[in-house]
């Protein structure tokens, strides 16, 4: 039989667990957003399913139209 000090012991490392977890997932997520080559800058969506990006990747911008069938990628957008 589990005496209250066991359930209390296996909640604390349930929870140490979740918390080491999220905190673990939060710190890649941050460190690959340091680390990317490539930055969404803006998104629009022109309808329904097709959706334009203006992308940053290796200090150049770029246009990106995507839809269920195709993606376009356009050359470098001058200032």
């Amino acid at each position: 039989m589990m005496t209250p000090g066991y359930f209390l012991l296996i909640a604390f490392l349930f929870l140490t667990l979740i918390l080491v977890t999220w905190y673990k997932r939060k710190l890649n997520h941050q460190e690959g957003k340091a680390n990317s080559k490539i930055r969404v800058l803006e998104k629009a969506f022109l309808d329904n399913k097709t959706k334009l990006f203006v992308i940053e990747y290796e200090g150049s911008k770029h246009f990106i139209v995507s839809n269920s069938a195709s993606v376009s990628v356009s050359q470098k957008i001058e200032n």
